[in-house]
């Protein structure tokens, strides 16, 4: 495929093909080793040189094309997510480095401290325990006279929700000392 070929004229050229055109069982495997380098459907469809709708159409009516393309996202998945498991912890890792002592070729072992990562524990609690470590913060407030139910409060700093919170307070203590002198 040319660098120089627009869009259009490839979406022209892939759109001409039916289904099963294209089709073969090599497909299967070329699906799952793609699956396995991370590439989203969109683009396992571009690098098949198929549409997009002819993907779905393999996944639903190839045997074994969907399951294999399915095992191969799951595979890549485990895979980044061990690795993001392993950088939560502290660990030393030991490996090898060559260099010439005296004119011959010596082989030291070497050990490396290496910290867990904050961002990657912060990430794992956030996702596995929500209700205690997750960052989207949503504050109700009611008020008689607003008649206000739900804000979501995902985009402020945490320095602009406790000012929302400290003018909510003072607007319910306000409130309840108006209603107790009308009382």
């Amino acid at each position: 495929m040319s660098n120089f070929e627009s869009d259009m004229e490839r979406e022209k050229r892939i759109n001409k093909h039916t289904p099963g055109s294209k089709w073969d069982e090599s497909r299967i495997e070329q699906a799952y080793q793609l699956a396995l380098l991370g590439f989203t459907e969109k683009q396992i469809a571009d690098e098949m040189e198929i549409n997009l709708q002819t993907l779905y159409y393999w996944k639903d009516n190839m045997e074994g094309f969907g399951k294999r393309l399915q095992e191969g996202k799951t595979v890549a998945d485990a895979k980044v997510a061990g690795e993001l498991y392993k950088n939560c912890f502290d660990r030393f890792i030991k490996y090898k480095t060559q260099h010439i002592d005296g004119g011959r070729m010596v082989e030291v072992e070497r050990t490396v401290f290496i910290q867990g990562d904050k961002w990657a524990q912060a990430r794992w609690l956030a996702l596995r325990q929500k209700g205690l470590w997750s960052e989207v913060q949503k504050l109700e407030l009611t008020q008689n006279n607003i008649n206000i139910t739900k804000i979501d409060l995902t985009g402020y700093t945490t320095e602009e929700l406790k000012l929302l919170g400290k003018i909510s307070t003072r607007q319910l203590a306000q409130n309840i000392e108006l209603n107790d002198r009308e009382n």
